[in-house]
């Protein structure tokens, strides 16, 4: 089967259309199914997200009600911090188990990992919570023995 030129040239061009045609058909493709993951992604991930920023605040929050705990110096301001730490704390716990109820393997393996941290933070919170009082009580004692000595004087 002998072609002309022409021949050759609309078979070499039909040709290259084909091929086009194919990879402009598999680039829409590939766009649609890359949409696709970036909504899933973006919507379905937009929770968990949420929660992991929120434990995130919740952790510095506790640092500072942590904070507020030490500086206090007075017995309603040493209430007042260790309500607010406590209420820390909580908040913390609660953000992170609505994290482990979302069932997601990759952030329940990263809270797995972060576990042992979590504990050995609440046991220096612990710590310091009861060190905190400890002092206060002793500082109370220390007053109400001034107290009674001065009063015992008159």
């Amino acid at each position: 089967m002998k072609l002309t030129v022409r021949g050759k040239i609309i078979a070499v061009c039909a040709t290259l259309l084909v091929a086009l045609a194919l990879c402009a058909g598999a680039g829409i493709w590939e766009l649609r199914s890359s949409n696709d993951r970036l909504q899933e992604i973006g919507h379905g991930n937009a929770g968990a997200v949420q929660h992991a920023l929120q434990a995130r605040v919740s952790f510095g929050v506790l640092r500072r009600a942590e904070r507020d705990l030490l500086l206090a110096h007075t017995e309603d301001k040493r209430k007042a911090a260790i309500t607010e730490f406590d209420d820390a704390v909580r908040k913390r716990d609660d953000e992170i188990r609505e994290l482990r109820e979302l069932h997601e393997a990759s952030i329940a393996g990263k809270l797995d990992e972060l576990e042992p941290v979590l504990r050995e933070v609440g046991d220096i919170h612990q710590q310091v919570r009861s060190l905190k009082l400890k002092a206060s009580n002793e500082h109370a004692m220390e007053l109400l023995v001034g107290e009674g000595g001065k009063q015992a004087d008159r």
